[in-house]
């Protein structure tokens, strides 16, 4: 989980731009990203809460993305996804990103 003073630096950060996913009046998603060296947007964090999860909302969190690295001029959006969520990664599967294969250890 991403701690106050984490999501206080992401939005402050001026290399980082935080979208919020507004539905019923209630903000139940967040994405923070970022433009990368050689034309590339990263996708550094993304969530949807729970109870909103298969309601579309990461689909259009992941369209409006797309928007905003076709303005920018990026040539390709990248992301981390820890392998056991696997609806985020199918989500992401379905939107058309690939696997790399490459893999971290992040519990060294």
């Amino acid at each position: 989980m991403t701690s106050p003073r984490e999501i206080e630096n992401r939005i402050t950060d001026q290399k980082i731009d935080v979208l919020v996913a507004i539905y019923d009046n209630k903000i139940v998603g967040t994405a923070s990203i970022e433009m990368g060296k050689k034309e590339n947007l990263h996708i550094r964090s993304m969530a949807v809460r729970p109870d909103y999860q298969g309601k579309g909302i990461g689909w259009r969190v992941l369209r409006e993305i797309n928007g905003l690295a076709k303005k920018g001029h990026s040539n390709t959006i990248t992301l981390e996804c820890f392998e056991p969520l696997m609806k985020a990664v199918s989500l992401y599967e379905n939107f058309g990103f690939r696997r790399t294969g490459r893999k971290r250890n992040l519990y060294v």
